[in-house]
């Protein structure tokens, strides 16, 4: 398949994907990028201002200015886990910057979003499944198709927002210890829960869950021992920020 950016075009295969650029059709040139990452499903290139982004056997790989290339999936998921989501049954699109995507196991139907030009913003699952989308420009609307062949609009409906589960990676303390003291910012506290999430030494744990109900500081137990925590968020509130820190004076120093 074919996707394009700027003054350029990528052409993926099953084997290589390839650059090509000129100035007029006489003049254009083709380079094999050095990266041996074979398309696997052709729904699933897309293309957007970061560049050309698609299925491979080893993950979802974007394609940049100049060339640049990476497999952006790799932060959030090993081979086998992307394989477990049947990349051949992959198909997405981009809107507002980021890619929707969806895919088919044969058991499980889902989707996930990811904002290729910004990795860091994490990987969101769906546990919704959509057999065909559809940007459209003018509307500045995403258009999918979900039961059957049920057409619906995505995101216009604030009222009726999807629960989400957050879980961040994790972070290290410099020494075992206890977090005491924890803050949300957010938009508003309707529909919020926090868990803190601990590696005792045995795999993480939830070591405290409960709802957040203002912006005020609350207080995590005591009683254990860790160096790597996690921090898990569920409901419908937009958060902004999650500060979480030993004591009450460290907090109030962030």
């Amino acid at each position: 398949g074919v996707g394009g950016y700027e003054s350029f075009a990528v052409v993926v295969t099953e084997e290589f994907p390839y650059i090509v650029q000129g100035s007029s059709p006489e003049l254009m040139s083709m380079d094999q990028l050095p990266i041996r990452q074979g398309c696997v499903s052709k729904r699933s290139i897309a293309s957007g201002e970061f560049g050309v982004v698609y299925a491979s056997k080893d993950g979802l790989v974007a394609i940049g200015p100049g060339g640049n290339f990476s497999v952006v999936t790799d932060g959030y998921l090993s081979r086998d886990d992307w394989q477990a989501l049947n990349p051949s049954s992959i198909h997405g699109c981009i809107h507002d910057g980021r890619y929707v995507a969806f895919y088919d196991t044969g058991t499980e139907q889902g989707g996930f979003i990811l904002d290729p030009n910004h990795p860091e913003y994490g990987l969101t699952f769906l546990n919704w499944y959509a057999s065909a989308t559809y940007p459209d420009p003018l509307a500045d609307s995403l258009f999918v198709v979900i039961n059957n062949n049920e057409l619906v609009t995505w995101d216009t409906d604030a009222a009726a927002m999807l629960p989400y589960q957050w879980r961040s990676g994790p972070f290290k303390a410099p020494r075992p210890t206890s977090m005491s003291m924890a803050r949300i910012y957010a938009d508003d506290y309707d529909n919020l829960n926090f868990s803190l999430l601990a590696d005792r030494g045995n795999g993480y744990e939830t070591v405290y869950s409960t709802p957040v109900l203002s912006g005020k500081p609350f207080r995590l137990p005591a009683g254990y021992y860790a160096d790597k925590f996690k921090v898990e968020l569920v409901g419908t509130s937009t958060v902004s920020r999650v500060d979480v820190a030993e004591t009450a004076s460290d907090l109030a120093a962030l």
